[in-house]
């Protein structure tokens, strides 16, 4: 996340000034903020708050400030283009939000020097906001203590706020474009010092078994891959002829009578965003800390069981396991006329 400086941050601004610029949707929980704005002013405290932002809940939300006598205290400004300039004039701002992402609005008030009062809620205001020096973080969900640093703000010296609007401005510095311009550039270096180019291997896989389940069909494999100390995981996939198709799951490794045995499970709702005919080809991949290897999967060897699930499994004439989906669930589909 990166932001410009949502608007000029000037020094003198009133410490009752509060904005907030949001969405009036119940992921924003603005009821939360009026409830803490009534509290500090029955505790002989005069906040204000510009609220701008649209929604659903606007009507709602208008009336439930009325319930709590604050028609003098808030001003319902609805959408403005150029709402975070307020953040250069507002003395605090709320995040009362259930849960954000990396809120642009902290950042926004932050770059104007306007102290941010947020719930510590899952994502991103811990991660922006050290409390107590350029920011204040209280309790998800605890509207006293909401209300508690409203009234921190309007009570804290003028040296204590200047301080805190200076923190506020420097920490959101370092989201500036520039900023996080070097970190991508620094860990893109970083990525490329530390590129490895992998080895291919050769692989050989042999259709040992298949069968279906409730829900799909059951593969395993005797892979042999020569010495392969260095094997992190292996993927059955399957590749569609005219490329309609791709998907892969991977399989659990296991050595039965000697043998590495690959054991794969295909889901038939992995398969059900295919509408038409598919005729797809089976491939097993081998991915290592320094090697990689793909090949088909023999399977002549193996009697095909009849379709199911729409799923029909069967050998090609270069003795290789292939599938067709979606088809008739009667009948036999193994053929010998498929490469």
């Amino acid at each position: 996340m990166l932001i410009e400086p949502a608007a000029t941050a000037r020094p003198e601004r009133h410490r009752s000034d509060g904005a907030v610029v949001a969405r009036l949707v119940h992921q924003k929980r603005l009821d939360h903020a009026l409830q803490a704005l009534s509290i500090v002013r029955s505790q002989g405290h005069n906040p204000t708050m510009d609220i701008f932002g649209t929604g659903p809940l606007e009507g709602e939300l208008s009336a439930h400030s009325e319930r709590l006598g604050l028609t003098d205290a808030v001003r319902w400004n609805g959408y403005d283009a150029r709402a975070k300039e307020i953040f250069g004039t507002a003395s605090y701002t709320l995040i009362s939000s259930h849960y954000e992402g990396h809120p642009v609005a902290i950042l926004e008030a932050m770059s104007a020097g306007c102290i941010p009062i947020s719930y510590d809620i899952e994502y991103g205001p811990s991660d922006i906001i050290t409390d107590g020096i350029d920011g204040i973080l209280v309790s998800d969900g605890d509207v006293e203590a909401l209300a508690a640093a409203i009234s921190r703000v309007q009570t804290m010296s003028a040296t204590e706020r200047k301080r805190m609007r200076r923190a506020a401005v420097r920490r959101a510095r370092q989201y500036s474009p520039r900023v996080i311009a070097d970190h991508w550039f620094n860990h893109i270096a970083l990525a490329r010092n530390d590129k490895k180019t992998l080895r291919r291997i050769d692989v050989h896989a042999s259709l040992m078994d298949l069968s279906f389940d409730a829900d799909g069909m059951l593969i395993e494999i005797d892979i042999n891959a020569g010495r392969t100390p260095d094997i992190d995981f292996v993927m059955v996939g399957w590749i569609g002829r005219n490329r309609d198709a791709y998907g892969r799951t991977e399989a659990r490794l296991t050595v039965t009578s000697g043998k590495l045995v690959a054991i794969a499970h295909i889901q038939a709702e992995k398969l059900s965003a295919i509408k038409a005919l598919s005729v797809m080809d089976i491939f097993l991949d081998i991915h290592g800390v320094e090697s990689w290897g793909r090949t088909r999967v023999a399977s002549e060897s193996v009697i095909i069981p009849t379709p199911l699930h729409g799923m029909a499994p069967y050998t090609t004439v270069g003795g290789n396991l292939s599938m067709k989906y979606p088809t008739a669930e009667t009948g036999s589909s193994t053929s010998s006329t498929s490469p």
